[in-house]
This record gives C-alpha cells, structure tokens and sequence, in this order.
C-alpha cells in the first residue's frame, strides 16, 4: 500500500514539475515582451514594433510592407499549422499524463501509447506539410531583399 502511494506522489510530482516547466516556458516569452515595452518607455508600439524596426533596418519585409494575396495565404497556412501542431504536443503531453497514471492499467496504458503514437504522427504531417508549404511559399513569394 505505501509503495503505491509512494509511486502515485512521485508521478504527481513529475506532472507538477512538467506543468510548472511548460508555463514557464510558454509564459515566460511574454515577460521579455513586457520588459521590453518598459524598456521603450512603454510606448504603444512594444516589442513587436522593435522587432519590425529591426526587420526594416536589416531590409527584411514586415507585414506592413507585406500584404499581397499570397503573403496572406501564407501566413494562414503557417498560423493553422502553428495551431495543430500545439494540438498535437498537447496531445502528447496527455498521453504521457494517462501513462505515468495509469497505476498498473493495461487498457490505459494501451490507449496511451496509441495516443503518442498518432500524435507523433501528426506532428511529422505537420512537419511535412509545413516543409512543403515553406517550399511552395518561397516560390510563389519572391523574396526582397
């Protein structure tokens, strides 16, 4: 019985500390967004104007400058791809969860692992149809510099 407990406390543990971790991470880039706006005097233009200026100053094309029919596909293609694949790692990240607590379960721990494995394979789809986008993009959109 204490082994048991003992084990479900240390996968809640390690739950808590991927949880933690994956906040930090995803949260933390908003930090840097905000120190840099404090930065600028708090100004409206914040992180995301200094990263066009910069953009600019290095004669990269920014959204503003950016607006044809096939930039805007683009970015569609790239933003939905952007979704699946956190989809996809949260989907991952779920199977995981089920596992770790899964306590002995084989049927969870089946359908864990077929949960991985088809989120894994939707991440290389993604990754794929992300690589052939970017090919077909770059021929479609001639770069300017």
């Amino acid at each position: 019985m204490t082994e048991a407990c003992s084990r479900k406390s240390t996968n809640l543990l390690r739950v808590t500390l991927v949880a933690c971790l994956s906040l930090f991470l995803a949260f933390g880039t908003f930090s840097v967004a905000l120190a840099d706006e404090e930065e600028n005097g708090g100004d409206a233009k914040g992180a995301l104007g200094s990263f066009q200026d910069f953009a600019g100053d290095t004669g990269l094309t920014t959204s503003e400058q950016s607006d044809t029919l096939a930039s805007v596909i683009g970015d569609m293609i790239y933003w939905s791809l952007s979704l699946v694949g956190i989809v996809l790692v949260i989907l991952i990240i779920y199977g995981g969860f089920l596992w770790m607590t899964a306590g002995g379960n084989e049927e969870q721990v089946t359908k864990a692992k077929r949960i991985i494995k088809n989120a894994v394979i939707g991440v290389i789809i993604a990754m794929l149809a992300f690589a052939i986008a970017e090919f077909v993009l770059d021929i479609v959109i001639p770069v300017t510099v």
